[in-house]
C-alpha cells in the first residue's frame, strides 16, 4: 500500500518543491501557511499548482490561525496540509496537541522544516518533540525525492488512522536539489463534497471526552506501530557488523555518503525515514547484527535516546553512541565532515578527512536592500532617541532585524514574532523611565502583534509602537501580507489597515508618515514619544524591491544618486547612519554603486556637506 508508485517522469526539484508535488498528487485540497524560511517554497510552489488545479490556498495570519483552517476544512472530508518551519510549531502546538484527540477526517499533514543550525532563525529547535507530546507520526526523508513519497504516505496514514501527521525536514533537504520521479495528479478528493459530520464525543473535547479520546490516540499510535512493521526502515550499505548506523533522514544520506567516499569497511547503515512510532522489529533485528550502534539525526538526540531505551527494554547489551556522548557533535547542523568526524573517534578512519573539498565562496553582509524604507525609519528613531539623550528599542522578526547589525546596531531586543510590543510593554510597566520604542513589520504585527497591543492599552502603559508597513512580507521572499491588498494566488482583496486596526484597540494616538518625509516623521515621532499612554506611528513606504519591479514594469527608470569627490570630506556619515547597501568607501572617498541605488535620497539628506546629489542635478 504505501510503497506503490507509478514511475512516469524525473524532474530536478527543491526539497520543499517535491513536498508541494507530493501533496497535489495527493489531492490536496485546502493549503494553509505562514512564510517562514526554510519552509516558504513549498507552499509558493504550491500557489502555481493551486492556480492550474484549483483547490484553495493561503497566506494565513499564523501558523496557529493555518492549522485550524486546515483542521476544519480535514473535518469537511479533504485533504490538507500546513506549511511551517520549525518556530511555527510553537504557535500552532496549542491547537495540535488538543487537534490529536478529536482526530482528522481527510488527510491532515503538517510539513515542518527545521533550521537545525539555525542559519535564519533566532534558535534551532527541534519540532519532532512535539510528535511525541502529541502522540502523532513523524516521518523524515533522505531525499527529495523520498520527500514527495513520504508526504504521499503521510495523507494515507492520517486518513487511515484519523490522525494528524507531520513530516518533518531539515534545510538541507528542503534546499537541495534531486531528481524527483514524477506522477499522474491525483483526482482522488477532488470530486468529494465538503461536508461537517457532527460528533460531540470527538470534536467538543471539554475535560469527561478528552479523558477518553487519549484512549483512543494512545491506541492509535500502537495500531500505526503494527500496520507498518518495518516500514521506514531499510538497510542501505553494509561491509560489515563492526558499527550500525542508524541514519535518520538526511543522517542515513550523509552516511552512506561518507562511507562510499572513504571506502569505509566494517559498517553497515540502516536508513531511518519514520522516528514515530519507531520501526521497533527492524531496529532490534538491527541491533542484534551489530556489534554497536552509532545514530546519526540532524536535530537533538530524540531517535537516540528512543533506542537506547528501546534496546535497554528487550536486554540487548549493545552500546548505543551519539550526541549524548559527544561522538557527533550536538551544535550546528548535521554534515558530511560531522559524520568523518564521527567515525574517526568510532576507529573507522585513522585521520579526519574533510569529505567536502575546500570551495571558492562570495561572502556577503547582512543588512536592509538599497533603498529599503526601514532604513529611513530607523534613521528616525536613532535620531529622535539621540535627540532626547537615548531610549531602549524593542526589535522584532523580519528583514527589519537587520537593523540590529553594523553599522545601524539600532535594536536593545530581538525575540519572536510579536514579542517586540510584549517586551516594551513590561519595560514600561517595569517603571522605566526612559523613552521606549518597540518596532514590529506589518505583516508580523497581524501575526502575533494585535494580543500584545491590546494587551498595553487594557493595561495602561506607556510607550511606542513604530510598524514597519512595507506592504509585503519581504524577509522570505515577499510574499504577500494582510496590508498588500492581494490574496496568495494574487486575487484582489480585501486591506488591512494597521491604523484603524490600532485605533479599534483603544490607541488615541495613532499616525501614518512616509519615512523617507525625515523632517515629518522626526516631528511625530517625538509626539509620540512625549504621549502619555500607548502610541502607534506607521512608517509606510512600499518594499524596496516591490517598488522597484513595479516602476520598471511601467517602464520607469530612477535617477540614482552620485557622490562629488570634490565635496565629499570622507566623513561616512551617509554610510553608518544609514547602512545602505549601496554607498562604497575606497581611497577616502565614498561613491554610490548606481546598479543598486534606488533613488530613495536618504543619503543626500543625511550628508552634512551636501557632497550627494540625484545625476542630472547641479551641485
Amino acid at each position: 500500500m504505501y510503497l506503490e508508485q507509478k514511475e512516469i517522469n524525473e524532474e530536478l526539484m527543491l526539497g520543499d518543491e517535491a513536498i508541494a508535488r507530493g501533496a497535489v498528487e495527493a489531492g490536496v485540497r485546502f493549503v494553509a501557511s505562514y512564510p517562514g524560511t526554510p519552509s516558504t517554497e513549498i507552499t509558493t510552489s504550491l500557489v502555481e499548482y493551486a492556480k492550474k488545479y484549483k483547490f484553495h490556498v493561503e497566506w494565513s495570519a499564523n501558523e496557529k490561525v493555518a492549522f485550524e483552517a486546515a483542521y476544519g476544512a480535514s473535518l469537511s472530508g479533504l485533504r490538507a496540509l500546513v506549511g511551517t518551519k520549525h518556530l511555527g510549531m510553537n504557535v500552532l502546538s496549542d491547537s495540535l496537541l488538543v487537534a490529536a484527540y478529536g482526530g482528522v477526517r481527510g488527510g491532515l499533514v503538517i510539513t515542518c522544516v527545521d533550521d537545525s543550525h539555525p542559519y535564519s532563525s533566532q534558535n534551532a529547535m527541534d519540532s519532532r518533540y512535539y510528535c511525541l507530546l502529541a502522540h502523532i507520526p513523524c516521518l523524515e526523508p533522505s531525499t527529495p525525492n523520498e520527500a514527495k513519497e513520504l508526504t504521499k504516505i503521510a495523507f494515507e496514514l492520517s486518513e487511515k488512522f484519523s490522525l494528524p501527521v507531520v513530516l518533518r525536514t531539515t534545510q538541507r533537504i528542503a534546499h537541495a536539489r534531486g531528481l524527483v520521479k514524477t506522477e499522474d495528479i491525483n483526482s482522488y478528493n477532488l470530486s468529494v463534497t465538503p461536508k461537517f459530520v457532527k460528533d460531540k464525543s470527538r470534536f467538543v473535547l471539554l475535560a469527561k471526552e478528552a479523558y477518553e479520546r487519549k484512549k483512543w490516540l494512545f491506541n492509535q499510535m500502537k495500531e500505526i506501530e503494527k500496520e507498518l512493521g518495518t516500514f521506514g526502515a531499510e538497510v542501505i550499505y553494509d561491509t560489515g557488523s563492526k558499527l550500525g548506523v542508524v541514519g535518520v533522514g538526511i543522517g542515513a544520506a550523509y552516511a552512506k555518503y561518507v562511507a562510499e567516499e572513504l571506502g569505509i569497511e566494517g559498517i553497515k547503515i540502516l536508513k531511518l525515514n519514520l522516528s514515530n512510532p519507531l520501526p521497533k522489529k527492524a531496529l532490534i533485528d538491527f541491533a542484534e547484527k551489530v556489534d554497536e550502534v552509532l545514530v546519526l539525526e540532524d536535530g537533538d538526540p530524540i531517535v537516540e535516546h528512543a533506542i537506547r531505551n528501546l534496546l535497554a527494554i528487550e536486554d540487548i547489551r549493545k552500546h548505543v553512541r551519539g550526541k549524548d556522548d559527544s561522538v557527533v557533535s550536538s551544535f550546528g547542523e548535521l554534515d558530511p565532515d560531522k559524520v568523518s568526524e564521527s567515525f574517526v573517534l568510532m576507529g573507522l578512519v585513522k585521520n579526519n578527512i574533510e569529505v567536502f573539498e575546500p570551495r571558492a565562496t562570495v561572502t556577503r553582509s547582512g543588512g536592509l536592500c538599497a533603498g529599503c524604507p526601514h532604513m529611513a525609519s530607523y534613521y528616525v528613531i536613532k535620531e529622535v532617541l539621540r535627540q532626547r539623550g537615548g531610549g531602549i528599542v524593542a526589535g522584532d522578526r523580519g528583514c527589519y532585524n537587520q537593523g540590529a547589525k553594523f553599522p545601524l546596531e539600532a535594536l536593545d531586543t530581538c525575540m519572536d514574532m510579536g514579542a517586540s510590543i510584549g517586551i516594551a510593554y513590561g519595560i514600561s510597566k517595569a517603571g522605566v523611565k526612559e523613552p521606549i520604542i518597540a518596532v514590529i513589520g506589518d505583516s508580523t504585527f497581524f501575526h502575533a502583534g494585535l494580543p500584545a497591543l491590546a494587551n498595553a492599552t487594557y493595561n495602561h502603559a506607556k510607550f511606542t509602537i513604530t510598524i514597519f508597513d512595507n506592504g509585503w512580507t519581504s524577509m522570505t521572499g515577499q510574499q504577500p501580507s494582510f496590508s498588500t491588498g492581494l490574496t496568495a494566488t494574487g486575487l484582489p482583496t480585501n486591506r488591512l489597515f494597521p491604523e484603524l486596526l490600532a485605533k479599534d484597540l483603544g490607541v488615541s494616538f495613532v499616525e501614518v508618515v512616509d519615512p523617507f518625509d525625515v523632517d515629518k516623521a522626526k516631528e511625530i515621532l517625538s509626539k509620540a514619544l512625549d504621549y502619555e499612554g500607548v502610541s502607534v506611528v506607521i512608517f509606510r513606504h512600499e518594499c524596496a524591491l516591490q517598488e522597484e519591479r513595479r516602476l520598471r514594469a511601467q517602464g520607469i527608470k530612477r535617477k540614482p544618486y552620485f557622490v562629488d569627490p570634490k565635496k565629499c570630506t570622507g566623513c561616512r556619515l551617509c554610510l553608518t547612519k544609514t547602512g545602505c547597501q549601496a554607498l562604497r568607501f575606497s581611497d577616502g572617498k565614498m561613491t554610490i554603486d548606481t546598479e543598486l541605488c534606488t533613488a530613495c535620497g536618504l543619503c543626500a539628506y543625511v550628508c552634512p556637506f551636501d557632497a550627494i546629489s540625484q545625476l542630472g542635478e547641479s551641485l
